[in-house]
């Protein structure tokens, strides 16, 4: 006698549910304004400039990709590199605004602001 088990593996194509999707998203925004607000806290002119503009899975929410917007102008490769120092700082206020029991990895992509036509 077979028993089929009860699975909630992703289908076939390894696509998830859309309420699992939303589930990822309603995550990755709350992961998003949780370094949004860590970085109006800091006492620094160059990262308080910084806007996040979008948090996604990078594979999984295992770890997060933020999109980050700077000044034009702005040196990016050294806000980027200050952004990866603080990484446990901005993983801590995570940790503090979410309710799960693994806070993912943060990773970052800066980009400069865009100009208006």
């Amino acid at each position: 006698m077979h028993h089929k088990k009860s699975s909630r593996r992703r289908g076939a194509q390894g696509h998830k549910s859309g309420k699992n999707q939303r589930k990822d998203y309603q995550f990755c925004a709350q992961v998003q304004e949780a370094v949004q607000l860590a970085l109006a806290d800091l006492d620094d002119e160059d990262l308080l400039s910084l806007f996040v503009l979008e948090a996604r899975p990078a594979p999984h929410i295992g770890r997060i990709e933020l999109l980050v917007e700077a000044p034009q102008g702005a040196d990016l490769t050294q806000l980027l590199e200050r952004l990866r120092q603080m990484t446990a700082y901005f993983r801590t206020e995570v940790a503090n605004s979410i309710h799960r029991k693994k806070v993912p990895d943060l990773s970052f992509v800066i980009t400069p602001t865009q100009e208006e036509p």
